[in-house]
């Protein structure tokens, strides 16, 4: 990789005095490892700061997200019909989260709901898929509904997740 290819991978940073927003790609995402994008964009009330939206800007990442960090951080983007199983499966999901494999990223027939299929350990003689139910709001808010070991009904087709790298920060102009 040249200096030239870093320059054009995206990232920033913006601090005002009320918010801070940090975006850099982060490693790994399935289909070869492909990087993500990590948003990390915080409000600042006088000495506290809180975790605002977006947390990602497409599902996958979103999922990827949800599973890696706290629970206390991530009940916040957890739907509240289903906050109790939603923290067990958090609990463990995040004890082994290791490289998985994202099988499929399905727009469901509800608008504004994917299904998101991942495959644990998809090299193992016991490979474990899990299926993720997550909404999609206006300004990349999203919300995990559910996740389930069986696919979830509404949600039919065998879309490829997109490994897109996107960003909240213009690129850089090749001039």
């Amino acid at each position: 990789m040249s200096l030239g290819d870093l320059h054009d991978r995206p990232h920033g940073s913006k601090l005002t005095n009320s918010a801070l927003t940090l975006e850099f790609e982060d490693c790994c995402l399935g289909e070869m490892l492909q990087n993500h994008t990590v948003i990390l964009n915080y409000r600042i009330e006088h000495d506290h700061i809180t975790r605002i939206d977006p947390v990602a800007l497409n599902p996958q990442d979103f999922v990827d997200e949800w599973v890696q960090q706290p629970w206390e951080e991530m009940r916040n983007w957890s739907s509240s019909r289903a906050l109790a199983a939603l923290a067990k499966w958090h609990k463990q999901l995040n004890e082994d989260w290791i490289l998985p494999e994202f099988e499929l990223a399905q727009k469901c027939r509800r608008p504004g709901l994917w299904q998101l299929a991942v495959t644990k350990e998809p090299y193992s003689d016991k490979p474990v898929t899990r299926y993720f139910l997550v909404s999609e709001g206006p300004g990349s808010h999203y919300e995990m509904v559910d996740i389930s070991a069986k696919r979830q009904p509404g949600c039919p087709g065998e879309a490829p997740p997109d490994f897109t790298i996107r960003s909240l920060f213009a690129k850089p102009d090749k001039r």
